[in-house]
Formats: C-alpha cells, sequence, structure tokens
C-alpha cells in the first residue's frame, strides 16, 4: 500500500493532490491533469513566447500561445517526450513564421508528423506569415512545397551573405595590405631597432657625437663601387674621415636589413650616391627609407641624409620619395673637371667633419 493510500483509508484523512502546478514541467507554467492515465499539459493562453520544458510523462501538450517556432533545445525536449509514447503537440493559432530562422522548425514538424511518433491535431490548418508587418498568411496546406520554397529562397540569401561577407573580408583585406604597404618601411625600422634593443644594441639620440662608431654610412648601388672605392681613399685616407661601407663593414652572418639598420644608426650621416643604378636598386631606396626612419625617430629630426648627384638622373626616373628629399635635404654634384673635383671632396669633408 503507497502513502496516499494509507493516508485515506487507515487514518481516514482527506489528502488533496493539487497538479495543476506539479507533474509536467519543470518551470510550473502550465496546467497539468491526469487525464485516461495520461498526463495532459494545458499551457494554453498564457502569453507565452516559447514553450516550457516537460517532464517525460507528457503525452498531450495544449501550446495554443504567441510561439513562433521551437528552438532547437525545445525540439530535443519534445523529441525525448516521443521516446516513450506517442505524443500529442497541439499549435493551433499560434502566430507561426515561415522564414530562413524558422525553416529547421517547419522541417521538424513535417518529418515528425509522417513518423508518426508526434502527433499534430489541426495540422493542415496551422497557418504562418514570413514577418509580423506581413499580411499574408499561409495555410500549412501544402506546407511541404513551401518548405521546398523556403529552402531555395534561403540558399539564394546564405550565398547573398556569403558573397557580401566575403567582399567586406577582401576590402578589409585590400586595406590593410594598403595600409601596411604604407607604413611598411616604419615597420621594418621599428622592429629591426627593437630586435637591436633587445639583442642590448641602444640607439644613438641627442647631441654627443662621440657615441657614433662612423661619421658617414655610404648608401650606394654596386654598379657605382669604384666612385665609392675613390671616396674612400680621399676621406678616409686624406682627411680621416671614418665611413661604413657595407662591402667592407657589414657583420657577416646578420641579416642585411637588421645591418643596414645598425650602420644608420651607428653613423652619424647617411651619404646618398644617387644615380639611376641607385634608383633601380631596391636595398638602396631601402637604406634611403631607413635613414629618414633614423632621422626622424631617433634624431628628433636632425638633418641625416646628405646627397651626392654621382650621374645625371632623368626626372622622370626619380621617385616622388626621393624628390621629397632633393627637395628638403642639401646635396652636391660630382663634377666633371679636375679643378671641380678638388672643391667637391673639400665640400664633402667639411660637410662630413
Amino acid at each position: 500500500m503507497d502513502v496516499l493510500s494509507f493516508l485515506v483509508h487507515t487514518l481516514g484523512i482527506l489528502v488533496v493532490l493539487d497538479i495543476s502546478v506539479n507533474g509536467c514541467t519543470y518551470d510550473h507554467k502550465c496546467n497539468c491533469s491526469l487525464v485516461n492515465g495520461t498526463w495532459y499539459a494545458d499551457c494554453s493562453d498564457r502569453e507565452l513566447v516559447k514553450s516550457p520544458r516537460f517532464w517525460p510523462n507528457v503525452t498531450r501538450i495544449n501550446l495554443r500561445n504567441q510561439i513562433q517556432a521551437f528552438a532547437e533545445s525545445t525540439r530535443n525536449n519534445i523529441s525525448l517526450l516521443k521516446e516513450q509514447t506517442n505524443i500529442s503537440l497541439n499549435l493551433l493559432n499560434n502566430p507561426l513564421r515561415c522564414d530562413c530562422k524558422t525553416l529547421d522548425f517547419l522541417q521538424w514538424m513535417v518529418k515528425e508528423r509522417k513518423l508518426g511518433k508526434i502527433r499534430f491535431p489541426h495540422f493542415r490548418d496551422y497557418a504562418c506569415t514570413k514577418s509580423s508587418s506581413d499580411r499574408k498568411v499561409m495555410k500549412f496546406t501544402n506546407i511541404e512545397i513551401q518548405i521546398e520554397e523556403l529552402i531555395k529562397q534561403c540558399s539564394s540569401y546564405t550565398t547573398l551573405v556569403f558573397i557580401i561577407a566575403s567582399l567586406i573580408i577582401l576590402f578589409l583585406a585590400v586595406l590593410s595590405a594598403g595600409l601596411i604597404y604604407r607604413v611598411r618601411w616604419k615597420l621594418r625600422y621599428f622592429y629591426y631597432m627593437t630586435k637591436s634593443r633587445y639583442h642590448g644594441y641602444k640607439a644613438v639620440r641627442g647631441d654627443d657625437q662621440s657615441d657614433f662608431k662612423y661619421d658617414a654610412f655610404v648608401s650606394y648601388a654596386d654598379e657605382d663601387r669604384q666612385f665609392v672605392l675613390k671616396m674612400i681613399s680621399k676621406l678616409e685616407g686624406e682627411k680621416n674621415i671614418r665611413l661604413c661601407i657595407h662591402h667592407r663593414d657589414f657583420v657577416p652572418g646578420y641579416d642585411i636589413a637588421e645591418n643596414i639598420i645598425t650602420a644608420v644608426n651607428k653613423s652619424k650621416k647617411t651619404i646618398i650616391i644617387l644615380s639611376p643604378n641607385y634608383i633601380k636598386s631596391s636595398w638602396c631606396m631601402y637604406e634611403l627609407h631607413i635613414a629618414k626612419m633614423e632621422e626622424i625617430y631617433s634624431r628628433e629630426k636632425e638633418n641625416v641624409l646628405f646627397l651626392i648627384f654621382y650621374e645625371a638622373v632623368p626626372a622622370d626616373i626619380i621617385p616622388l620619395k626621393i624628390m621629397d628629399v632633393i627637395n628638403q635635404k642639401s646635396y652636391i654634384e660630382f663634377p666633371n673637371d679636375e679643378y671641380g673635383n678638388t672643391v667637391f671632396w673639400n665640400r664633402l669633408g667639411e660637410a662630413l667633419m
């Protein structure tokens, strides 16, 4: 004999069991009753926009409310009920939606109805709309055909979203690449300066000229090496000016870019040997940009660059970056006569001392 029977028959106590808030839902939003040996959950007319969670013993559910669709968690909960026995789920008069977001829900209803585990009373009388403002009501009379059309529409919509998203990503990638390209010299400069400082090198700042290892770093194209050799003879041999020459003074085993930044940073000046060959060289252009970065970020805009026009350069092949340097910096031209050569080397020596 169970406890309830014992209380009634043995002790004569009348027990009233209120099942309106027990026995069928976890959140007590439905009236629950035992009808013909099965639990019936009446959740109708409660302005519910989503379904409550039901206990596994429920077999009949009335959900006439303001529900537009079932979330996946709700569908899973209902699926647990059908594993016990066939269930009846009444969704009549709910403002159901027929759109891409509710497509899974519509397909779920049709599938479960065909399997026979879930009965939807008056299923063909169900109706849905595409939006709250849409006055066109679609009956479930031909819901299978409507689902097929909806699949096509959603597929096109998904494709459109994918294309738009791809274009946005492409635009952002191009924009980012453009910004990176624009500041590439600055990024390279800061990268190698940070790397140098990590290895214990301290950048030169201020007016203490004794901290510099070289009086000038010479930036030139390999095709103009003969002129540089003459420069070594005239400036180092005769005027005791310390020059940094990449084919002679760069540290073997180090990255070329790192060698360039170190040379520029350890030199009081950077001499640009300007010629058509110089403009064609990517490494020469790199040295020019690094010298400009050094001038701006490490020397507090002190004049670091010094230009020498070694050969005539047509104006139409001079990049804008070099034109800016020409317009802003001092420069001298290498002459072709003996007297001019003497004046040239004297002026250059004075500028570097």
